[in-house]
């Protein structure tokens, strides 16, 4: 295949490929497809950016490559957590790209090429938005249609990080366009781009995206000499941030309100949900890195680490789930993930390729506003990835535009045909092995239990990290009145490293008793009996989680050992005292030893702290 029909692939592929059979739909065949073109690019050279990126390059995949061989789940930090495939693995992928770019897109006529290619990769994925937002996607990948925009990307942040990427490249192509029609082309591209990202209603997106596009437009006015139109935007863009903190400090408007006011209204409210959450998943991963600030747990574990380190205020926001298995906030899951030396060495290479950008944006003919659109792309995945975490989609973007910038200075080398082979195999085997299992793991949530078994099992066979589909199959046992056959599976899982996981297998084999219990007669008192054990081994690797003791406690009640079960909803309200399923827990408690006044009150209280709670939640 030519290399520039690989690239255009890559820019193409990536920000627009999903799975709609699949389990995750979108971030593993993502990982996938960048696995497998970076593999094939490398074949055709590679190139040795400046000593000033090159020694932190090497630095950083020295410090991931460790962390992975000390990590606590190695096979994560490889191949990366189930649902995202970010590990050891994509990260080379990305360096691969990086050293490519550096090596094959050295001349501006090929450079060129690539980014208008990227550009019009953006159209599809708008169209597609457009289509969420009117209520009419044809696949719903996500459930029922969602008031946030997320098209082919799986998430509204995710989408909003790429657009804000790449819309300062649009708008240095429309400024630089030589007839009126391409003009007009580039100019309704920005503006779709533009919708997109409002619609997305995401914070940190809009912010991104604004930054970035006032970058590029302060550069043309400088440029074309209108110093007066410099301290106008200077001027408009501080009045902007002036009014949006004063809108965020007022009081926040009501549930039913418009999403998107309610978003522009709450910038840079901090009492939000959205915010919250990112705390407390800041909080946690503070204290992982203080708990090993040299190697980190590993790449993509952070997730599985989580349970040891729970902040007991998130199990109001939905646990764990909230977080997606990342903490929000790039320097801490890399502080967290490689340590903190290994987080040195990664800003140190992001701070080196974004001086490389702008010192390419100075040029020697003045300031360059297409180079400065590439700074700009830089600092809006940097402003992002403050909010949010690394995807495959944003990354690439990143990654290239840094191997373009780097073309000019790096020393090329040449890959050997043979070597250049190999990473094109391993890249197809990688990809293979990440897709494989995903396709099973979706085809058997739409089969019927028995064929499911078999799936899930399949899948869990050919899964690169083991015992991702173990609660799957677990479940699928259940579903088929295979008690003992299920409990086989997640005793197993719950006993098989990673240590790290424990937690989670536990509650899930305290679940699965549950359901026996509530489904199978005869087995009733010895089904609660041994989910309360169950769960009392999920508390021991996760004693600050709140509703593991809830959880024990109702296995105690239904047991009939009222004392056991109140000791264990005092915990949890301890630990989130206006929870309201721990105020709820606690009137089951009352109510079973026959205080019925105590009781109704506690079910009273606990109904107005879920009414409040949802109107909380409901805001943006």
């Amino acid at each position: 295949m030519p290399r520039m029909a690989l690239w255009l692939l890559l820019v193409w592929l990536i920000p627009l490929g999903f799975n709609p059979v699949s389990r995750w739909h979108f971030e593993p065949d993502k990982a996938a497809f960048l696995l497998l073109l970076a593999g094939l690019l490398a074949g055709g050279g590679v190139a040795l950016p400046r000593r000033a990126v090159r020694w932190p390059l090497a630095l950083y995949t020295l410090a991931a490559a460790l962390a992975t061989a000390f990590s606590v789940a190695p096979a994560v930090s490889v191949w990366g957590a189930p649902g995202w495939r970010f590990g050891l693995l994509t990260w080379l992928a990305l360096a691969l790209t990086f050293l490519a770019a550096a090596g094959q897109l050295r001349r501006a006529g090929a450079r060129r090429r690539v980014i208008d290619a990227l550009l019009v990769g953006s159209a599809p994925a708008c169209a597609y938005a457009a289509l969420q937002a009117a209520g009419l996607d044809p696949l719903l990948l996500l459930g029922d249609n969602l008031p946030r925009v997320y098209a082919t990307f799986g998430h509204a942040n995710f989408f909003a990080a790429y657009l804000a990427m790449v819309a300062p490249l649009t708008l240095a192509r429309a400024i630089s366009a030589r007839s009126r029609r391409a003009r007009l082309l580039w100019s309704a591209l920005l503006a779709a781009q533009a919708a997109s990202v409002a619609l997305t209603l995401s914070r940190s997106g809009w912010l991104a995206m604004a930054a970035a596009l006032g970058m590029v437009a302060l550069a043309w006015a400088w440029r074309a000499g209108r110093r007066r139109l410099v301290v106008a935007l200077l001027m408009g863009a501080a009045a902007v941030a002036a009014l949006l903190l004063v809108l965020s400090a007022g009081p926040p408007l009501p549930g039913s309100a418009p999403h998107l006011l309610q978003t522009l209204t709450a910038v840079f409210r901090t009492d939000s949900p959205t915010v919250q959450i990112r705390f407390l998943g800041w909080e946690a991963a503070g204290r992982m890195i203080a708990d090993r600030p040299l190697l980190g747990f590993g790449p993509g574990t952070y997730g599985l680490a989580l349970d040891a380190y729970y902040p007991p205020g998130l199990a109001p926001y939905g646990g764990a789930k909230a977080l997606g298995g990342h903490p929000h906030n790039l320097p801490l899951e890399v502080g967290a993930a490689v340590g903190l030396p290994g987080a040195a060495a990664y800003f140190w290479l992001v701070g080196a390729v974004l001086w490389g950008m702008w010192r390419g944006a100075r040029g020697r003919r003045g300031l360059s506003v297409a180079q400065v659109a590439v700074l700009a792309a830089g600092v809006a995945g940097l402003v992002t990835s403050l909010l949010e975490f690394e995807t495959v989609g944003a990354s690439m973007v990143f990654w290239l535009l840094a191997g373009m910038s780097e073309a000019g200075e790096a020393r090329r080398v040449r890959v050997p045909r043979a070597a250049g082979a190999a990473l094109g195999a391993a890249g197809a085997v990688c990809a293979l092995a990440i897709v494989t299992p995903d396709i099973l793991g979706g085809l058997a949530e739409r089969a019927p239990p028995t064929q499911a078994i078999a799936l899930a099992a399949w899948a869990d066979r050919t899964s690169p990290t083991p015992g991702d589909y173990g609660a799957a199959l677990g479940l699928y046992h259940a579903e088929a009145g295979q008690w003992v056959e299920g409990e086989a599976v997640l005793r197993a899982l719950a006993t098989s490293p990673p240590a790290v996981a424990h937690a989670a297998r536990w509650r899930a084999l305290g679940d699965f008793y549950i359901r026996q219990a509530w489904n199978d007669a005869g087995a009733r008192a010895s089904a609660f009996a041994a989910a309360a054990a169950a769960y009392g081994e999920a508390i021991a690797r996760a004693p600050t989680n709140p509703d593991l003791w809830l959880d024990r406690g109702m296995a105690y009640l239904e047991l009939g050992e009222h004392q056991a079960a109140r000791a264990d909803f005092v915990r949890a309200a301890a630990l989130a005292p206006d929870y309201a399923r721990a105020v709820g827990a606690m009137g089951e408690y009352h109510l079973a030893v026959g205080d019925r006044a105590t009781a109704q009150a506690a079910f009273a209280r606990a109904d107005a702290l879920r009414e409040a709670w949802a109107l909380f939640l409901w805001r943006r």
